[in-house]
C-alpha cells in the first residue's frame, strides 16, 4: 500500500515537536550492545532524576522483598532487570511528551499502555520476536495523536466529536482538519527521533494489515 511519507514535510507542518525522550533513546541504544555494562545503564538513568527515583522506589517495593534498602541505581538495575528499566524509562518519557494532561490525554495513555501489553503478550505466544520491542511499538502506535493534541487540543476534540457522532472515519477527519492522519504524524515524529525503522514502520502501518505481507515489518503491526 503506497502512502505519502515525506516525514520532513509532516514534522515541519506540526509546529513545535516534543523533544526526543533522551533517556529512553539512550537506553535503547545501550541495550543493543552485546558487551553492555551495568554502569553504562546506571549513568544513562542518572541523567533523569525522576526515572532514577522511580527505579529505586520499584527496587525497594515489597515485590522484590530486599533485606536491605537499595540506595544506588546500579543495584536497582540488577534487582529489577533491564526490561523493567527500559519500560519504565520509555513510559515516563512518552508520558512527558504531552503539554497538557486531562481526560483526553489519560484516555490516549491508557489505550497505548493497553495496546503495548497486548502486543507483548501476542508476540510471546504467537511469533518468534522480541516481545519488549513489540511492547514499545504498541506504546508508540498513537504518539501522533499526542502531537496533534499538543498542536491544537480543541481542534482534536472536534476530530473526536465528529468521529463519535458517526459523521466520518477517524483518519479521514484527521486529514481534513490536520492535513495528515495520526499514523503519518507519529511515524514522522519517531523518524525525527531516530527510532528503529521497524518501530517507525509499525506506527505508520498499524491500521493497514495488508502490509503484513512484508516480512520485515509485519511482526510489529498489531
Amino acid at each position: 500500500m503506497d502512502m505519502f511519507n515525506d516525514f520532513e514535510s509532516i514534522t515541519k507542518s506540526m509546529g513545535e515537536l516534543p523533544p526526543s525522550p533522551i533517556v529512553a533513546t539512550k537506553l535503547l541504544e545501550l541495550l543493543r550492545k552485546p558487551d553492555l555494562k551495568i554502569k553504562e545503564l546506571a549513568n544513562a538513568v542518572s541523567l533523569d532524576p525522576v526515572i532514577a527515583a522511580k527505579l529505586l522506589r520499584i527496587a525497594n517495593s515489597v515485590v522484590y522483598q530486599q533485606m536491605h534498602k537499595v540506595g544506588s541505581v546500579d543495584r536497582a538495575i540488577i534487582i529489577v532487570g533491564e526490561n523493567v528499566l527500559k519500560n519504565l524509562a520509555i513510559e515516563y518519557s512518552l508520558r512527558s511528551t504531552s503539554k497538557t494532561y486531562g481526560v483526553l490525554e489519560r484516555r490516549m495513555w491508557e489505550n497505548s499502555v493497553g495496546c503495548a501489553v497486548a502486543c507483548r503478550m501476542l508476540t510471546d505466544r504467537l511469533i518468534d520476536f522480541d516481545k519488549e520491542e513489540a511492547y514499545l511499538a504498541g506504546l508508540q502506535h498513537h504518539i501522533g495523536k499526542v502531537v496533534m493534541v499538543n498542536r491544537d487540543k480543541d481542534l482534536y476534540r472536534e476530530v473526536l466529536r465528529i468521529v463519535e457522532s458517526g459523521a466520518g472515519d477517524l483518519r479521514d477527519v484527521e486529514r481534513g482538519l490536520f492535513a495528515y492522519s495520526h499514523e503519518l504524524v507519529g511515524a514522522a515524529l519517531l523518524d525525527h527521533w531516530n527510532y528503529p525503522k521497524t518501530i517507525v514502520a509499525a506506527t505508520l502501518h498499524h491500521n493497514h494489515f495488508d502490509v503484513c505481507r512484508d516480512d520485515q515489518t509485519h511482526p510489529l503491526i498489531m
